[in-house]
């Protein structure tokens, strides 16, 4: 009886190692380092989104976002997709616009706009382009759970806000450390 015993701990014990090992061989894993130009920077997977995008000036108002909503959400998920807007996406706004929503007593509006922007998982462009070609409605459930249409318009994806703004992907798949992100024409606000 005591070898049964002994039989069923080593047993138990390998599979537990055996799990434990193959665990840490997958977290150890070196994966290649993906790099892309971006208007003459490199991005890279290596790279969180706002490291990827601190030196580009043409996005220092999105990255100005990004880190004033303090989005805690964004913990929750391994991986997740952004779509980034350049300062140009922010033309359609006044200065006094772009205060109020960048202000500090409007942090829980600007995480809920800021949200609008980011989906959970890695989702590419091929991907996007394919469930939109089905001709029906799509949409993606973004990190907050509002949902966030998209429909193929002219060769390109784009991205509908609720306030009927159009957003296209103008540049996509570049990779952060947590997923994708694509650049897009236009900030969206979710209201």
């Amino acid at each position: 009886m005591k070898k049964i015993g002994l039989y069923i701990f080593l047993a138990t014990f390998l599979i537990i190692n055996q799990l434990a090992s193959a665990q840490t061989k997958y977290q150890n894993t070196d994966a290649p380092v993906i790099t892309k130009d971006l208007n003459g920077n490199t991005t890279s997977s290596e790279k969180t989104l706002v490291e990827n995008l601190q030196d580009l000036p043409e996005y220092s108002q999105f990255v100005q976002a990004f880190q004033a909503a303090q989005l805690t959400v964004l913990n929750q998920h391994d991986m997740y997709t952004v779509f980034v807007v350049p300062n140009s996406g922010f033309a359609r706004f006044d200065s006094n616009e772009i205060d109020e929503i960048f202000a500090t007593k409007n942090l829980d509006q600007l995480k809920k706009i800021m949200s609008f922007h980011i989906v959970p998982g890695r989702v590419d462009l091929h991907s996007l382009e394919r469930v939109t070609d089905m001709e029906i409605p799509v949409s993606l459930r973004t990190i907050d759970g509002t949902i966030l249409r998209i429909k193929q318009q002219d060769d390109q994806v784009v991205l509908l806000s609720n306030d009927g703004t159009q957003s296209a992907i103008i540049h996509p798949d570049f990779l952060h450390k947590q997923g994708y992100f694509h650049i897009i024409s236009e900030f969206l606000l979710t209201e």
